[in-house]
């Protein structure tokens, strides 16, 4: 055998990776669900985001305020 050939077998195959049932759940909806399903879709997942939403609706105005209030001359 050559140099720098591997041979068969000496390195072993990753398994192939199988998707967990909700994401395939959600991969075979997307295919026929049209555009007014997948709003409403996106609208039960977006109940998650609520918390982090509200931070950065609240975070996002305090630091524009304290980046024009630190720049303003004395």
């Amino acid at each position: 055998m050559p140099p720098g050939v591997v041979p068969p077998g000496a390195v072993p195959t990753a398994p192939p990776s199988v998707p967990s049932p909700p994401a395939l759940r959600r991969a075979n909806g997307l295919d026929d669900e049209g555009f007014f399903g997948r709003v409403r879709r996106r609208g039960r997942e977006a109940a998650e985001f609520g918390v982090a939403t509200m931070l950065l609706l609240l975070l996002i105005p305090a630091a524009v305020a304290a980046a024009l209030l630190g720049s303003r001359r004395k």
